[in-house]
């Protein structure tokens, strides 16, 4: 099975040099060649041999990948590529900044544990610049809620 990025490519290589003027429509049924042609700027583009109960809908549908058309659907493939690649780069950073947090839930048991309120100071901690920085329960809690891991946390 061909990959959809490869898909693309080869559909996108198969439009070059194609212009855009082009509008494709279905002609109706040739009864000397038993097809429905498909024209597109009074040019033939393809003809359907009629012999098929659905040769009015494939000829339609090939109307319809005109070049115009086919442009704007791989315009629209491309964007769900690149959304595709930001949803993963999200995921990703999504993961980290949860390993990152889960100490402080995991620790969240703990001041809960020892009946720390929400305001109350757990550690405070002044820098070399005389920076005043106190961890409150509160800030355990919130990691905690965040993973959604207790209903415990406030």
């Amino acid at each position: 099975m061909t990959s959809p990025v490869s898909a693309i490519e080869v559909i996108e290589k198969a439009m070059e040099g194609v212009t855009n003027k082009v509008t494709w429509s279905v002609e109706g049924f040739d009864d000397a060649t038993g097809q429905v042609n498909v024209v597109g700027d009074g040019f033939f583009i393809a003809g359907v041999i009629a012999n098929q109960p659905d040769q009015e809908a494939t000829a339609t549908y090939i109307a319809a990948c005109n070049p115009v058309a086919m442009r704007e659907v791989l315009a629209l493939a491309r964007q769900a590529e690149a959304l595709q690649r930001e949803n993963a780069e999200k995921d990703a950073r999504i993961a980290a900044l949860e390993a990152g947090i889960r100490p402080f839930s995991k620790f969240a048991g703990v001041v809960f544990e020892r009946n720390f309120n929400s305001s109350d100071p757990v550690d405070t901690m002044t820098a070399t610049d005389g920076a005043v920085s106190t961890l409150y329960a509160r800030d355990f809690f919130s990691a905690r809620a965040l993973l959604g891991e207790s209903e415990n946390a406030e």
